[in-house]
């Protein structure tokens, strides 16, 4: 039962078509004051990751700057980032598109990074390194945004 900083995620088999079953649990709240949420996945590790995301979200719907969860880029992206343009109707081609250049030119070197740790210094190394600096810029950028409107990044300029 593997247990990460937002929450723990528990294999419990494998469903008729062939994809495993995540049991996956977050907590958050003082003591005094707990909440939980739980909900069970059919996909991927990475589902069950992003799952636990969105259930962390939820669940500190209201947080102070200090209490600004550690989550990974990756977590971020699959569990956050990506079903909002979906939410919000934009096309399948402008979602692929950040799906693509994300998972080409971002993910390999900063995807397990925490959100809180990205520095302005380290996404201009990737942006001026990347065989596609415009794509990754403009990729990097709105994932960068949405984080900060999301509270999961400070307000300060990156980028």
């Amino acid at each position: 039962m593997p247990k990460n900083k937002i929450g723990v995620i528990e294999k419990t088999g494998v469903d008729a078509e062939g994809l495993e079953i995540f049991r996956v649990r977050v907590e958050a709240g003082t003591r005094e004051k707990r909440a939980a949420k739980r909900v069970t996945i059919h996909g991927t590790m990475r589902d069950a990751h992003a799952a636990a995301s969105m259930l962390y979200i939820e669940l500190n719907s209201s947080l102070s700057e200090r209490d600004i969860p550690e989550i990974t880029l990756n977590q971020y992206f699959y569990g956050r980032f990506i079903p909002a343009p979906e939410k919000e109707g934009k096309t399948n081609s402008t979602i692929d598109g950040y799906v693509k250049n994300y998972r080409k030119l971002i993910s390999p070197n900063h995807g397990e990074r925490v959100l809180l740790n990205l520095d302005e210094t380290n996404v201009r190394n990737l942006i001026e390194q990347s065989g596609a600096p415009r794509n990754t810029m403009r990729t990097y950028r709105a994932i960068l945004n949405r984080a900060k409107w999301d509270v999961f990044m400070r307000h300060k300029e990156v980028g």
